[in-house]
């Protein structure tokens, strides 16, 4: 007997391309949120590496070099299997290191102060999967 599955073809997943928001659409939101310090934070770290939502939700204090002006990358928030939040291995499995402004790493620092366990904003807000930034 004749198995149909040995003459399928796996789908081609197709990738698209990434398109970063304009510049002014940037200096908007960081204007916007920045009377809300972990809020803005998040946002300039994120706009300054270019990393993942759940990758900044999961920073650190360990995770800045303050002396060095870097952000290490090494863990990213997820939902969890029954809708909560889980803390997994960044997508690659790789720490990456990612070097900062003055500005942004003095945001950070300034923020984790308030905070000990985590830097910025967490856990993840339902709503950030769908948030995409305009001009």
């Amino acid at each position: 007997m004749d198995n149909p599955a040995e003459h399928a073809c796996a789908p081609v997943a197709r990738r698209r391309e990434i398109f970063s928001p304009p510049p002014a659409a940037l200096a908007r939101l960081l204007a916007v949120t920045y009377e809300t310090p972990g809020l803005h934070a998040f946002f300039r770290v994120a706009v300054s590496t270019g990393a993942r939502c759940g990758q900044v939700c999961a920073l650190r204090w360990s995770d800045l070099g303050l002396d060095r002006n870097t952000v290490c990358f090494a863990r990213s928030l997820a939902e969890g299997p029954k809708g909560g939040v889980a803390i997994v291995p960044t997508k690659n499995g790789k720490r990456n290191r990612v070097e900062v402004d003055d500005a942004t790493m003095n945001e950070c620092a300034g923020t984790a102060t308030k905070r000990r366990r985590c830097v910025l904003l967490r856990p993840v807000p339902r709503w950030s999967r769908r948030v995409r930034v305009h001009s």
